[in-house]
């Protein structure tokens, strides 16, 4: 989620996802793996899970989902949008854990947009601090307040070391030549 805040005014779900990938931008490590940022957020006409290519009907089952902290918010994109996520979305840009707040999503705990969606007079928040539909659902607000929006990446691909797939390597060209001078020897 962002640490820096914004009214839930905007229609345009372009506004936010410009938004979180500023905010993300401020860090270095989240700038230099060169990915796109989209908000959790709904407008009247994009619903958040299609934002995010989270869509578990378009999209398919996904991949885990991880907060910067490496724990792991939800198993997949059916997991993300079945009403409760593992733990509490509470990390900020810098990895940060914040404290209890109120986020601007427009959003059911199904992924769609909410009667109350960004844009509107008064659209719903979520909660930090819960696990349950609450941390995407859970009231309305004035939309002229400033709260801050949560956010995901697109998949990351973690690629090891090249020095472990080297060691692992070495290690089988190692076994396959003893095995290999064993049989000469037999």
């Amino acid at each position: 989620m962002t640490s820096p805040k914004r009214n839930g005014a905007s229609s345009l779900i372009a506004s936010y996802n410009a938004f979180v990938t500023d905010v993300a931008n401020t860090q270095a490590a989240l700038a230099s793996l060169g990915t796109t940022w989209k908000a959790i957020g709904s407008t009247a006409t994009v619903d958040a899970r299609d934002n995010t290519g989270t869509n578990p009907v378009v999209d398919g089952v996904g991949v885990p989902i991880f907060l910067l902290n490496d724990t792991l918010l939800a198993d997949d994109n059916s997991d993300l949008w079945d009403g409760d996520i593992l733990v509490p979305f509470a990390i900020d840009e810098a990895g940060a854990v914040s404290p209890l707040s109120f986020v601007w999503t427009g959003t059911t705990s199904s992924g769609v947009a909410h009667p109350f969606p960004l844009g509107s007079e008064e659209p719903v928040i979520g909660t930090t601090g819960m696990t349950n539909s609450n941390w995407v659902d859970g009231a309305k607000l004035f939309s002229f307040l400033e709260r801050p929006v949560y956010a995901v990446s697109d998949v990351l691909i973690v690629v090891p070391e090249p020095g472990t797939g080297l060691l692992v390597m070495t290690g089988l060209l190692g076994l396959a030549y003893r095995q290999w001078r064993q049989r000469r020897e037999a």
